[in-house]
């Protein structure tokens, strides 16, 4: 599968789409609007080689479904 011109294995792609229906998902309840993928992928990307990818990564998404200031996004 393409992602941004890079060839990616679908689970990534599943993956990803799972965390944007998580973040959409707390973002709806709290009254802010959906955010597209895109700024997944920043947080993703900002994450990657850490040794605490995993921390990083939910505290950042945590921030990301609070926030009204998205960064990473085409609207930011």
């Amino acid at each position: 599968m393409a992602d941004d011109g890079r060839m990616v294995p679908a689970w990534v792609l599943n993956e990803r789409a799972v965390l944007v229906a998580a973040v959409n998902a707390h973002r709806a309840d709290s009254g802010l609007p959906p955010v597209d993928d895109a700024p997944v992928r920043h947080v993703e990307n900002v994450c990657v080689g850490h040794a605490d990818y995993g921390l990083k990564l939910s505290l950042r998404l945590a921030d990301l479904a609070t926030s009204d200031h998205i960064i990473g996004s085409a609207a930011a």
